[in-house]
């Protein structure tokens, strides 16, 4: 019996060869340049997704906090008799005035309030906080407003009785140096408004001055909330910023530093203080210059410097700078 006769290759299978050692490397190449290249692209879109959504947190918490203060300053009781405090300092500022604005009530108070006296601070946790306690007209401090009192209206300057001011001991517990958040009894009025915002500063737009020979200076930026040019109104200038109003103020400038809380949970508390420290204070040149230059555009340029620390580098570059002017009114004469 014949064996089998081997089924025949067709010759096309016959004469096919498999991948070199060659091509099979440049195949991986190409799959590992296309796969840094999708993880390049990926890594972009999750910082640019991080960042856009810090900056929309940033711009939420600022728009806020603005709203708020646009609302307090709008009621801000605008009376020649009633005292403010503009507590100007090195680093972070506090300001308090009264104002018709929500605020925090004591249950005991037999009417509901019709006044506030209302505050904006950076506590010791580098947090904004805002006062709000309620007030009733005709009622003493601290339960009502006090109201500028003055031994004698012929000397210059004025001088009130420091028991009808804001110096007054009463609003000490209130007005005085920022303690930790939360912590005593006297913080029963205060509440967390932004708990992004570490830096708080603000200067202010004087109106502009008539002269004796009745020329008009314009208006002025200024870090005092009075007008200490030529043929002031109040002459020479004051010791003292209790007393004084805000009639001279045309508008508050504020401007705020927000770090975002995600941000603050890799930068150390001291190197937040640091950052703080590089925002600076306006100085007299810089808002008499022309144009004015105001708080943002030094701290802009504070945060894009090269001179930084380089552990600062990264947290400046998460910082956001905000500033708004709120234009105050008229005041009664």
């Amino acid at each position: 019996m014949r064996p089998p006769t081997p089924t025949s290759i067709p010759t096309g299978l016959a004469n096919r060869k498999g991948f070199t050692l060659v091509e099979l490397l440049v195949a991986l190449a190409v799959v590992a340049i296309l796969m840094v290249t999708m993880i390049g692209v990926l890594s972009s879109t999750t910082l640019l997704t991080t960042q856009s959504r810090k900056q929309i947190d940033a711009d939420s918490e600022a728009r806020m906090i603005f709203d708020r203060m646009r609302a307090d300053f709008a009621g801000m009781v605008k009376r020649p008799d009633v005292d403010y405090i503009f507590a100007r300092a090195i680093g972070n500022d506090a300001l308090f005035f009264y104002s018709e604005a929500p605020a925090l009530a004591d249950a005991s108070s037999a009417y509901p309030n019709t006044c506030a006296l209302i505050g904006y601070r950076i506590n010791s946790v580098n947090q904004l906080e805002r006062l709000g306690k309620g007030l009733t007209w005709g009622s003493p401090p601290p339960d009502g407003p006090s109201f500028l009192t003055y031994a004698s209206t012929t000397t210059s300057p004025l001088s009130p009785d420091t028991n009808s001011t804001f110096a007054n001991a009463a609003w000490a517990p209130l007005v005085g140096s920022a303690p930790a958040y939360n912590n005593g009894a006297s913080l029963t009025y205060y509440h967390l408004l932004g708990d992004a915002v570490f830096r708080l500063e603000f200067c202010f737009l004087l109106k502009p001055l008539k002269q004796t020979d009745g020329s008009v200076l314009p208006a002025v930026y200024s870090n005092l909330p009075y007008d200490t040019r030529p043929n002031q109104l109040i002459n020479p200038v004051p010791s003292s910023l209790y007393g004084l109003g805000a009639a001279n103020i045309q508008a508050i400038v504020v401007t705020m530093a927000i770090l975002d809380v995600n941000s603050r949970k890799i930068v150390s508390s001291s190197t937040l203080q640091t950052l703080a420290g590089d925002l600076l204070d306006p100085t007299d040149a810089d808002l008499a210059s022309s144009p004015p230059k105001l708080m943002a555009q030094t701290w802009d340029a504070a945060l894009a410097s090269a001179t930084l620390p380089a552990a600062m580098k990264h947290a400046a570059s998460n910082v956001h700078i905000y500033q708004r002017t709120f234009y105050l009114g008229p005041f009664l004469n």
